[in-house]
């Protein structure tokens, strides 16, 4: 496999093995072997393909707990196609067939999805952090350690 790098005296693009691709500097310059420079060229996909494939493709987040069984699966094709909820796949779990996953193709589709379906999305890693009151903290506090008190005997 080869890398395209575009020279810069003519424009012709060239391919360069990985030897000679690993020496560019951080901006993707190298210097060809007949002295002149040329920069790295990133090829770009198609993008005339039908959007239902490129979910399939590029998903960026999968969901089991919003996930269901096989039994379901209608009542949720007919919710998801209602609630007008695009970039919202559901496949297989690769490990247990009869359950589905939700694969979402960005943030906004997941955040319509889990609004639809009259949930919301908490977890801090995700953006929806809820600071906790420091009374309501010191509580948590005392109870875990009450609770690790008690279970360490």
């Amino acid at each position: 496999m080869g890398y395209l790098y575009r020279r810069d005296d003519n424009g012709e693009v060239v391919e360069v093995g990985f030897e000679q691709m690993i020496e560019q500097d951080f901006a993707g310059y190298i210097t060809l072997e007949d002295g002149v420079d040329a920069k790295r060229v990133h090829v770009q996909q198609s993008r005339s393909e039908p959007k239902s494939e490129k979910i399939k493709e590029t998903a960026k987040d999968v969901s089991d707990s919003l996930g269901f069984t096989e039994l379901q699966l209608n009542d949720f094709e007919n919710h998801r196609k209602q609630a007008g909820c695009r970039g919202v796949e559901f496949k297989r779990d690769p490990t247990e067939p009869t359950f589905f996953q939700v694969h979402f193709d960005s943030p906004q589709a997941k955040a319509k999805y889990i609004k639809s379906r009259g949930m919301s999305d908490n977890n801090s890693r995700n953006g929806g952090q809820t600071p906790m009151p420091p009374e309501q903290f010191e509580k948590a506090k005392e109870m875990f350690l009450r609770k690790y008190e008690e279970n360490r005997v």
